[in-house]
């Protein structure tokens, strides 16, 4: 339903309920939907006040969307609106099969984000789908922690943290159990800069950083730089 008042400055009041909405064709009347691609199963709207500083909450459902390029699935989110200042949000769903959520703004003047939020049980060996680079790595196991995504939607910085983890890795022809581990990163473009990691193998302590450079390319690069403590050099 659309309620108009004229009695002053023009008002507006929009109640909208609907299913597969496709958010292109609404872009242009609602700027948040920058970055969102897929259809929309439910979208739910009960805005109010000045046309150009419409308030109120808005709820979205979708079984797959992708959201600044990254494929989500079970999605639900639901958003204030509030007028010209930035829009607060929560989310929860799935990426790569592992459940997050998730909340913070987003400001539809500047198309900028700043998020905070947590994963669990991301297998991966799913990592290695998204991003065939870290395949040769063979990691297998799986991490929790936290996320935040920050930025123009078009240069987003996500950063992560794991909390320990036992994992393992390809090592020449057999597999190598790395114990405890823990990382702390961040991706931007083509850029995984791995701002510290620490882990045990073979008993000895590891503790390093790095980054992989042109991810997604044909000419990725890898350089890591730490020091090993505890060697038991008869292992």
């Amino acid at each position: 339903t659309v309620d108009l008042d004229f009695r002053r400055d023009l008002r507006l009041g929009l109640r909208l309920r609907g299913e597969g909405l496709d958010p292109k064709a609404w872009k242009g009347y609602f700027s948040w939907l920058e970055g969102v691609e897929g259809p929309l199963r439910s979208v739910c709207l009960d805005l109010k006040g000045p046309v150009e500083r419409l308030e109120g909450p808005v709820t979205v459902q979708a079984p797959r969307v992708t959201l600044w390029g990254e494929e989500l699935t079970d999605l639900r989110a639901s958003a204030r609106l509030r007028g010209s200042a930035p829009l607060s949000l929560r989310a929860s769903g799935l990426w790569q099969r592992a459940p997050f959520d998730g909340k913070g703004e987003v400001d539809p003047r500047t198309a900028s984000v700043k998020l905070q939020g947590a994963f669990r049980s991301l297998d991966l060996s799913r990592l290695a789908v998204r991003f065939p680079d870290l395949k040769p790595l063979g990691a297998q196991g799986a991490v929790s922690g936290s996320l935040e995504i920050a930025g123009p939607a078009k240069r987003l910085v996500f950063t992560v943290r794991t909390a320990p983890a036992d994992l393992s890795i390809l090592w020449g022809e057999s597999r190598e159990p790395l114990g405890r581990v823990e990382t702390h990163l961040d991706l931007s473009g083509g850029v995984l800069r791995l701002r510290s990691f620490s882990g045990q193998i073979r008993g000895a302590r590891v503790r390093g950083s790095g980054e992989l450079l042109g991810l997604g390319s044909s000419g990725t690069t890898l350089a890591l730089a730490g020091r090993v403590e505890g060697v038991d050099l008869s292992r």
